[in-house]
């Protein structure tokens, strides 16, 4: 653990060790904690609804969906299982505003904005930043259940993209023992031969001892792959133990340890020749050798404690600690080789790269009345560090003629006749080739204070006021590359938030809101001047919507209206700018996106389950230092989307202990790249609609689930990157899942 990190954890014990006082070590676990238990058994039946009725990451207060005046949502357990996803990214398409971008988990776009791994905010993990695997998806094994906040959330999580942000709860041990055994076949039916794998999992928790004040947990999880693609394949080990001490009746800390560990084939996707994608390799193609390897390793420390004083005031303390490493090592695709786009130029390259995270958050939670007005005041600090070393140990282009020189066929990709590895260089001669090999350093550290007031004042209308003031500061430190100076930024920001809610009944909520978010710009840049004084890039939302209970709660609904400005986006360029420097920013872009939402979970008669979600959004660019981006649609954004999933299981009858489910979603149209003064033609991304079939059979204690994802099996495009590089979509996949626990 880094010093940042214990002396986070320094801070943690003293909180600890002050409540345990406070609170008196002797004293029994609270009654209530065996009933969490239980009801959290219960709420991860794969029957159980699919929408939770609560998500406390929007506001980090005690409060329901219908008192948040904000678009929240809370992906529960049963609704996982009912889809059967090993990872969170699976879900995306069942998430209402959510679309892929790319490969990774962090590859995402909300309400038009599209977040990456620099948005360490954009997946946190109970409320916290720092992802044990970089590139590879979280996966659900170990989760809970998944809140979804959608718009601005700066005011109490700091930096992040105004789309919103995942923030996964994991599970914690539990009063009640219990062992949950699963293990699934996958494989894709156009090539049973090598698409094929398993994965395998336990989850065993429950009381450690006699009085119950020390509860425990460990899941591990276990996959063997191959992929649709040539040379793809896939090993993840993850296992997570936590515990949990009850300290008092009013006193819990917990701690949680997750261990993740991938190997997966190294793939840079599909190369679009000419950017057209009727000239597509097939999908299995790959421009990689079977040996080239992705690997990456990481440990997530967490520490969540929690007192409830007898005056009703909550104090919450969250620390985490990540340490990562990736490793890759193989081909990578430069570009094209000819005018005809048929050959490629690649590249080897020998890459590790490091992260580490060390956060905290504590807040107190106030209740107090002024007059006939309720306050529920949170208060809160939050601060920590990021880390990123990313350190080419060899990074060479084969020349394309000449000695040595050669080439990749687009189409039939083959690597015989391929230089002697060994014999190659380190990197390409010159300045270039040294510059390229580099090892760039960054730290990023934030320390932030907010407050925010949830006010009461009769029981039909309600209203929120919050802000907060954060100081970020980065540096950024080249280690190998010689004429690369350091540079540094220091900023400081004051951001508000507010909303109102009217409740014409219980089961009514019309809302509206405003809030606000920042990115600070990373301290490698700079512009004509060598210098780093830019403003982070800043967004505000205004959003209204209704939320409704309906047919004695047998529905839920919730309709969101929303606009987003997002001001200061920087751009890069080359030309004009000064050669010792090689690439500058300037910050002069701007960007918007407007629309509409609805989602709607119900369970219409006993026994079927349903979601329902789809978002319209219209994003676009709105100034741009080249005038041929300006109103051209955000990349990776659909201005359609849609989903439903259906869920029934028989309760008696021949059929009973059977269930079955159908879902489609529909993700409409959209650019894969904005489109540039010098590359004015890009490709529009088509269409696609995907339709999943499961059928469920409980047998005894014996949970059985057949799923057939991408039913017709539609060939489609996930997404666009830089370079034509195409990420192609998963053909027709069938799982079997057994599932069984023991009490």
């Amino acid at each position: 653990m880094t010093s940042r990190s214990a002396m986070l954890c320094g801070v943690a014990a003293l909180a600890l060790t002050s409540m345990a006082g406070a609170a008196g070590a002797a004293e029994a676990p609270a009654p209530a904690t065996a009933a969490a238990g239980a009801a959290e058994v219960q709420e991860v039946v794969v029957t159980g609804r699919f929408l939770a009725t609560g998500a406390q990451s929007a506001t980090k207060l005690d409060l329901s969906v219908m008192d948040t005046p904000f678009s929240v949502s809370a992906y529960t357990g049963a609704f996982m299982k009912s889809i059967e996803t090993t990872n969170v990214s699976d879900l995306y398409r069942y998430m209402t505003g959510v679309a892929r971008s790319g490969a990774t988990g962090y590859d995402m776009t909300l309400r038009g904005f599209k977040t990456a791994s620099t948005d360490r905010n954009a997946i946190l993990v109970d409320g916290l930043p720092g992802l044990t695997v970089r590139f590879g998806s979280p996966p659900t094994v170990g989760t809970e259940h998944i809140e979804l906040v959608k718009g601005p959330s700066s005011v109490l999580y700091g930096q992040g993209q105004p789309g919103g942000f995942v923030n996964i709860i994991t599970k914690k041990p539990l009063q009640t023992p219990q062992l949950t055994v699963e293990a699934e076949g996958l494989g894709y039916a156009s090539n049973w031969a090598h698409g094929n794998g398993y994965d395998a999992s336990i989850d065993a928790t429950g009381p450690l001892g006699a009085n119950g004040a020390v509860l425990g947990r460990v899941i591990a999880e276990y996959g063997d792959s191959t992929g649709f693609r040539d040379h793809q394949f896939a090993t993840p080990v993850y296992i997570a133990p936590s515990l949990t001490w009850e300290i008092g009746a009013h006193t819990q800390a917990t701690l949680l340890v997750e261990a993740r560990s991938t190997s997966v084939s190294f793939d840079s996707d599909l190369i679009a020749p000419l950017d057209k994608l009727s000239l597509l390799p097939k999908y299995t193609t790959s421009y990689q050798r079977a040996g080239d390897i992705l690997k990456e390793r990481g440990v997530g420390t967490t520490l969540l404690f929690n007192h409830d004083f007898e005056n009703g005031v909550k104090f919450n303390l969250g620390v985490r600690d990540v340490q990562h490493k990736d490793h890759t090592t193989g081909m990578d695709v430069v570009g094209f080789a000819d005018p005809a786009n048929t050959r490629l130029q690649v590249r080897l390259r020998d890459v590790l790269n490091t992260r580490t995270y060390d956060f905290a958050d504590g807040n107190f939670s106030i209740p107090f009345d002024t007059g006939a007005i309720k306050h529920k005041v949170l208060v809160g600090i939050s601060g920590g560090q990021e880390m990123q070393d990313f350190n080419r140990l060899r990074y060479y282009t084969v020349p394309t003629t000449g000695a040595g020189s050669f080439t990749l066929d687009v189409y039939n990709p083959s690597y015989a006749g391929f230089p002697q590895e060994s014999a190659l260089p380190t990197t390409n001669p010159g300045a270039a080739g040294l510059k390229a090999l580099n090892d760039p350093r960054t730290i990023s550290k934030t320390t932030g204070a907010y407050a925010s007031d949830f006010m009461t004042f009769t029981d039909q209308w309600k209203a929120m006021v919050g802000v907060r003031y954060s100081r970020d500061q980065q540096s950024f430190h080249e280690q190998r590359a010689p004429g690369v100076p350091d540079r540094s930024s220091d900023v400081h920001d004051v951001l508000p938030l507010a909303g109102l809610i009217y409740e014409p009944t219980s089961d009514l909520t019309l809302y509206t809101s405003y809030t606000t978010s920042f990115v600070p710009i990373l301290a490698s840049a700079v512009d004509v001047n060598n210098e780093n004084h830019f403003a982070p890039t800043k967004a505000h939302s205004i959003e209204g919507g209704v939320k409704a209970n309906l047919f004695d709660n047998r529905a839920n609904v919730t309709a969101a209206i929303f606009d987003i400005k997002k001001t200061g986006v920087t751009s890069t360029f080359t030309v004009g700018c000064p050669t010792f420097i090689g690439t500058c920013t300037q910050q002069v872009g701007s960007e918007e996106a407007k629309g509409l939402e609805l989602e709607v979970s119900a369970r219409p008669i006993e026994g079927w389950s349903l979601i329902f979600g789809y978002a319209y959004t219209d994003s676009k660019v709105t100034s741009s230092p080249d005038p041929v981006t300006v109103g051209r649609e955000a990349t990776d954004a659909p201005k359609n989307a849609a989903h439903i999933w259906n869920r029934y299981d028989f309760s008696s009858g021949p059929l009973a202990g059977l269930g079955v489910g159908l879902g489609i979603s529909y993700t409409g149209k959209r650019e894969g790249l904005l489109p540039t003064t010098k590359a004015p033609d890009v490709t529009t991304l088509p269409a696609n609609t995907l339709a999943d079939l499961a059928f469920y059979y409980t047998l005894r204690k014996y949970q059985i689930t057949l799923k057939i994802s991408n039913l017709t099996d539609e060939r489609y495009v996930e997404s666009e990157s830089l370079g034509n590089t195409i990420l192609p979509g998963a053909p027709r996949q069938v799982v079997l899942a057994v599932r069984t626990t023991f009490d």
